[in-house]
């Protein structure tokens, strides 16, 4: 790929300029994976509970559309269980936080703010919420609460856009990066039990964590930038450093694995998706097309399923330039403990995806404002439409 007579912009730019487009749907703006950071937090998710219930297959699943009688939809935010999600409404008096069954349309308020609430999310332990609200364009709000609604947390912090990762070995801690207007940044650890928030010296923005006490980033150079960048593993209590890989543009972590997108050495075309255990051994590895941005790789949306050994993803049908490219995408889910692969559901748009904790259903879109069910090979609307709510009065 060569990317002669194109501006060159920094990844961690690239990555910004997107976030604003995407956070903050009602102040701040939209979504979109960049090719050097995660923008969706790469949720990985643990053994659902045994009393939670399942679909038969012989049964044909029922899902009842989000009915906001207060506010407006602003968006889904993620899963609670294998059949309950979150979502949020917007009205005058502020935001709320809802819990809601989707077999039974049954919500539950746990959270109300006078603020807009930008950006809701669970941990990887699916006991903890993680609540962003913009007190103001350069103060942010974050809120943890219990499921019950208790707030467990509450921190201000000064910032323009944030960014921020669940520790997936540690329930009570969430590595924070808070951005100025002129892009200057500062990275935090929140530490939920304490209620404290401590400033980390990073020489990267954004980072996800490889254990406990060990993170991961790609340290890419600034004054020279390049398409990929090496992968360096930190470790928080000694502050000692050291590089695993040498050449990598996208890097996600889940409880149990570690995944590093490069470039294929021998053909540019595709991209190489490397599953590792967090003893940096190779489990198993995917070759995919990939697309081009003018900055970049583009890596499409995808979700990480522990509980599954799975990967669910979008995978382009052609390599070439993202901007130009003018086929859907294939919805495929990935195992690495087998390497095997097989194709979900075809003709997609690349958009935002969050799945169940069994993947039999997944979130989808900007909002998360649809339903993808993967058994029946269906898309629900998430919100009832105008013509559904006019027939109900």
């Amino acid at each position: 790929m060569s990317d002669s007579g194109k501006i060159k912009v920094s990844p961690v730019k690239m990555f910004i300029l997107l976030i604003l487009l995407i956070a903050a749907q009602p102040i701040l703006g939209g979504c979109l994976k960049d090719s050097s950071v995660q923008l969706h937090s790469g949720t990985s998710h643990d053994v659902p509970n045994e009393k939670e219930s399942t679909e038969t297959s012989s049964t044909e699943r029922k899902i009842f559309p989000v009915n906001p009688e207060k506010g407006e939809f602003n968006r889904a935010a993620g899963w609670v269980t294998n059949d309950t999600i979150l979502y949020i409404t917007e009205a005058a008096d502020g935001s709320r936080l809802f819990t809601y069954q989707l077999s039974t349309g049954a919500d539950k308020l746990i959270f109300k703010s006078e603020f807009p609430v930008v950006k809701a999310e669970v941990n990887s332990l699916r006991k903890q919420i993680l609540i962003h609200s913009a007190r103001s364009t350069h103060e942010a709000e974050l809120t943890i609460i219990d499921y019950d609604g208790k707030i467990l947390a509450d921190q201000r912090i000064d910032s323009y856009e944030l960014s921020f990762e669940w520790n997936k070995e540690e329930d009570g801690e969430v590595l924070v990066t808070a951005f100025n207007e002129d892009w200057s940044y500062k990275t935090y650890l929140l530490k939920i039990n304490e209620n404290s928030l401590s400033k980390l010296d990073l020489p990267q923005p954004f980072a996800v964590w490889k254990s406990s006490e060990e993170i991961l980033f790609l340290n890419w150079d600034q004054d020279s930038p390049d398409l990929q960048a090496p992968l360096i593993e930190k470790n928080l209590s000694n502050q000692k450093q050291r590089e695993l890989l040498s050449s990598v543009h996208h890097i996600d972590s889940s409880k149990k694995v570690i995944m590093a997108v490069s470039t294929n050495q021998e053909n540019k075309e595709f991209a190489v998706y490397r599953f590792m255990t967090k003893d940096l051994e190779t489990i198993s590895s995917l070759k995919v097309f990939q697309l081009t941005t003018y900055s970049g790789w583009l890596t499409p949306y995808y979700d990480i399923m522990d509980s599954q050994g799975s990967f669910i993803y979008f995978r382009p049908v052609t390599s070439g330039e993202a901007d130009l490219y003018g086929e859907e995408f294939t919805l495929s889910r990935f195992s690495f403990k087998e390497g095997k692969e097989v194709d979900l559901v075809t003709g997609l748009a690349n958009e935002p995806l969050s799945c169940s904790v069994q993947g039999e259903l997944c979130l989808y879109g900007h909002q998360f404002e649809k339903v993808i069910d993967l058994r029946e090979k269906k898309i629900h609307s998430l919100v009832k439409s105008q013509e559904q709510l006019k027939g109900e009065k």
